[in-house]
């Protein structure tokens, strides 16, 4: 019965944030490490923001692979770290993986999203949106950031990508969102991680 209810929650979740797919996290801090840690291997770059929440910097701290930080906000230095990350993971085999947050929980700088899906446009990334401090407050639902007028790159499946490409947000620092049906290895990231 409790995974019956938990099935259902994370429907009604997504059906708010028109994702496809949600999961619930019994606690977001070990969850973003968790997820980090799923969505990428060895091969892979990781891309962050110089100012994201300890959790994202701890679990791009465990990532066994390259890693490169941009200036906060800054699409020039994310663009310059990307060509770096390009150029690594054509010589591994693997992906990048850009990290940023929605609303930054620090400053209360909002995440330049729409610059960063703009990128997407020149570079083949995946993206992370750690929204934990926009959800519930952002947007005309409270939905997040990517109802703000300012994301403005939403595709037809609702994410905040282009193409078949996935954005994953952390809402609330519980739940993960995304644009596409979450599956192994996203939905089983760790036992310690999931809620049921």
């Amino acid at each position: 019965m409790l995974k019956a209810m938990m099935d259902q929650l994370e429907k009604q979740l997504a059906d708010f944030v028109k994702k496809e797919d949600a999961m619930l996290l019994n606690y977001g801090y070990q969850g973003v490490l968790s997820v980090i840690d799923a969505l990428v291997n060895r091969k892979d770059v990781i891309v962050y923001d110089a100012e994201s929440h300890a959790c994202i910097i701890d679990g791009v701290r465990l990532h066994m692979g390259k890693r490169f930080v941009y200036s906060h906000n800054s699409m020039e230095s994310l663009e310059k770290q990307l060509q770096r990350a390009t150029k690594l993971a054509n010589e591994t085999g693997g992906g990048i993986l850009v990290i940023t947050e929605g609303v930054f929980g620090m400053s209360g700088n909002m995440g330049d999203l729409k610059g960063i899906v703009e990128l997407k446009k020149k570079y083949n990334f995946r993206l992370f949106v750690d929204d934990a401090h926009g959800f519930g407050s952002m947007g005309p639902t409270g939905a997040g950031v990517g109802e703000e007028p300012p994301a403005g790159a939403r595709d037809e499946r609702g994410g905040l990508a282009v193409a078949d490409e996935r954005v994953v947000l952390d809402g609330v620092g519980h739940a993960m969102l995304g644009a596409l049906p979450l599956t192994s290895p996203e939905r089983h990231v760790s036992v310690t991680t999931d809620f049921i």
